[in-house]
């Protein structure tokens, strides 16, 4: 069994893709004064107020039909030193 497309309905699939939709959330993050797309997941991202040095966690929704995109739920994301001690870690089990 296959699936039958349209070329447009083709088209629009590959325009909404995963890759082409970070271009484009990377490309509208980008133009903001303050913000950069760090890593995007299915339904959230994590950027980086780079004026702050803060990394956001956040949701966002994205309209096909009206082709618009939408942030919320920011979460700060405070990263912590390890205190682990590889080469202590290691002579400690020989």
């Amino acid at each position: 069994m296959s699936l039958e497309l349209t070329i447009r309905e083709f088209e629009e699939i590959n325009l909404y893709s995963n890759k082409n939709l970070e271009k484009v959330v990377a490309s509208i993050v980008n133009e903001s004064s303050n913000a950069a797309l760090v890593a995007m997941y299915e339904d959230s991202i994590i950027l980086l107020d780079h004026e702050e040095g803060q990394f956001y966690f956040a949701d966002y929704k994205f309209d096909p039909n009206k082709l618009t995109l939408e942030f919320d739920n920011f979460k700060p994301i405070n990263l912590v030193k390890e205190n682990y001690d590889f080469k202590k870690a290691a002579f400690r089990s020989l």
